[in-house]
């Protein structure tokens, strides 16, 4: 059995890509010693009003509206991600907009916000996932081993920092 750590949203690409017959579960990530929790990853988006905005009051309703309960809760059904807005959050896992999978994998990922910590892409390596995710590729293709991919992944990101500092 293989395992392969993902964001909530992947779901979205296992709904269109994968063949009908695919199996797939969630699950926490495991501990890394017995004993000591799961653990997660995670980072968010803001919406701000900007420094110097013309229309301030403006932006401040659309900031409204777009955290509001039914535009987030539609939002995360359409891109399976967890929204600031905890009612929609919940409407999802016990409503009726998402299947019985979507449903599973919504409440999956609204426990694990417990253990989520958050972390932001640094300034001083935007986009390095990017770079991650190509060795992550050549590995799985067999095109590489696992530890040359690591320390490739490993050298463009510092490379990447070198540029941005």
């Amino acid at each position: 059995m293989a395992m392969r750590a993902q964001n909530l949203n992947y779901y979205t690409s296992l709904k269109e890509n994968a063949p009908e017959d695919f199996e797939f579960g969630v699950l926490q990530l495991p501990e890394f010693k017995a004993g000591s929790g799961h653990w997660s990853w995670g980072g968010g988006f803001t919406v701000e009003v900007p420094h110097g905005a013309k229309h301030v009051k403006e932006s401040a309703d659309f900031i409204k509206y777009l955290t509001s309960e039914k535009v987030q809760q539609k939002f995360g059904a359409a891109s399976f991600d967890i929204m600031a807005n905890e009612n929609a959050n919940n409407n999802l896992i016990s409503g009726d907009e998402l299947d019985k999978t979507g449903q599973m994998i919504y409440a999956m990922a609204a426990k694990n916000m417990k253990e989520t910590i958050m972390t932001p892409v640094p300034l001083t390596a935007p986009d390095f996932t990017n770079l991650i995710q190509e060795q992550i590729d050549a590995a799985l293709l067999g095109n590489k081993s696992a530890k040359q991919a690591l320390g490739d992944a490993q050298t463009a990101v510092e490379n990447l920092v070198k540029q941005h500092k």
